[in-house]
């Protein structure tokens, strides 16, 4: 095995029910969250593969056919496989099926697919196999709440010490965990067909036998965990301020004067609107009509904003109309569902579902 360029494959998971983000995974798995121009697991999906990743496999559950529907067989030169859980498996159950396939890899990277980040992927690869490591978590450099958990609680040497109530020693640092793990594919031969948290049923247990568990702490690393609609927004915005929309849509967008923001090649302007956007990403197929402001905003594939309107802090979501002159501030709005409960603090008008943001 060279460890210059080792093979990787990938597991993402993307089974995830997303229940916090609702109503907007109603109907739209988590992972295929819009961002500038590219889902979340899309953008992952494109790091991995720049990274030398040979395979990405993603795990399905809610809405489980919209993921292979939009990203197909291929996608941003990654091959991709799927597996279904007709039940979720959890964190480490989610290795059982395609266990086979991750084998053939020198590591194995296992990834949620609901977090965004600029993935500090070859780094974390190098550092974990000249380690020797069985196991390396990424951490962010920051320490964690207490009331959460307390997070990981690593040594001088990185070797982690304390996860949730076990601990074999003094941790020098606790961190908050990033989402992200690099495995031996030894440790493969540990899964088991039912859910299984990864924690409990494989780190824990590796860290009481002395094995090298090893937590990797990445200052300066930009990483959003989309639990809530208030996060996924403060996402957005981030994303557009530190340049991590595709070329097409940044250069569409300073070319009309719009420095920080993103819109889509394939979305739909009048050539003779008076239009400003600010801080905002529009995405493809979504329609803006003449004189719309928009500021600090995400307007989603196929929504519509009519003449005049004006939206400021907001997700307005897939296939949304709002009307003409309109005023919104700090909502999601997406499409009403009689047949389900009204997340709190949420009101409707007409076929819209409106949930604050604050």
């Amino acid at each position: 095995m060279s460890h210059a360029s080792p093979h990787l494959r990938a597991l993402v998971l993307s089974a995830g029910y997303g229940t916090r983000l609702q109503p907007l995974t109603w109907t739209l798995p988590k992972p295929l969250l819009p961002i500038a121009g590219e889902t979340v697991v899309g953008e992952t999906l494109g790091q991995l593969g720049r990274a030398g990743c040979g395979m990405a496999i993603l795990n399905l559950h809610h809405c489980g056919a919209e993921i292979p529907r939009h990203l197909g067989r291929r996608h941003r030169g990654l091959d991709l496989e799927y597996v279904e859980e007709e039940e979720i498996q959890g964190t480490f159950g989610a290795l059982w099926q395609p266990r086979d396939l991750l084998r053939a890899a020198d590591v194995v990277i296992l990834v949620n697919g609901d977090s965004l980040c600029r993935w500090p992927l070859r780094r974390l690869v190098k550092r974990h196999l000249s380690a020797a490591a069985d196991a390396t978590l990424m951490l962010l450099d920051r320490q964690p709440d207490e009331k959460l958990g307390g997070g990981v609680g690593v040594d001088a040497t990185g070797r982690i010490v304390s996860l949730r109530d076990a601990s074999i020693g003094e941790p020098a640092q606790r961190r908050i965990f990033a989402g992200l793990h690099l495995l031996s594919p030894h440790l493969l031969d540990r899964a088991e067909p039912g859910f299984a948290d990864i924690v409990e049923a494989l780190y824990i247990p590796l860290m009481e036998e002395g094995a090298m568990l090893r937590g990797e702490v990445t200052p300066g690393v930009r990483w959003h965990d989309l639990g809530t609609p208030q996060r996924y927004h403060a996402a957005i915005l981030d994303w557009l301020q530190t340049d991590g929309q595709p070329p097409l849509g940044r250069l569409r967008a300073r070319l009309r004067g719009r420095r920080d923001s993103y819109v889509s090649p394939l979305a739909l302007l009048d050539p003779q609107e008076d239009l400003q956007i600010v801080r905002s990403s529009v995405q493809r197929s979504s329609r803006l009509g003449t004189g719309v402001r928009l500021e600090d905003s995400l307007v989603c594939e196929g929504a519509t904003i009519g003449a005049g309107a004006r939206i400021a802090g907001s997700i307005i979501g897939p296939g949304v109309e709002i009307s003409e002159s309109s005023e919104i501030a700090h909502r999601l709005v997406t499409k009403a569902d009689p047949s389900r409960p009204l997340p709190d603090g949420a009101s409707s008008i007409g076929d819209l579902l409106y949930v604050p943001l604050r």
